[in-house]
């Protein structure tokens, strides 16, 4: 097993998942990790998990901007019909 250390940035990001996670339960993270260990699951496996998670999105993220191409003709299309059905001419 190999132990490596996370860039600080994905550290920053795990510190904001695990205080969202426990404010979304209303509880301390000092709770949230009373409540792991209760539930036979260690908080170093809890910070792995999510940090899996803000990796594998941020994998997405990557995918789906490589994919989308939007040009100036295409937003001052979108804004064309936008006034449109505003009934703005202008």
């Amino acid at each position: 097993m190999r132990a490596t250390a996370a860039p600080r940035s994905t550290r920053l990001e795990l510190d904001r998942a695990v205080n969202s996670a426990a404010a979304a339960n209303r509880i301390s993270v000092a709770e949230l990790r009373k409540r792991l260990a209760a539930e036979v699951m260690e908080f170093a496996r809890f910070r792995s998990n999510l940090r899996d998670q803000i990796l594998v999105e941020r994998i997405r993220e990557r995918e789906v901007q490589q994919r989308i191409r939007i040009s100036d003709t295409d937003i001052d299309r979108y804004l064309e019909q936008q006034q449109e059905h505003r009934g703005g001419g202008g």
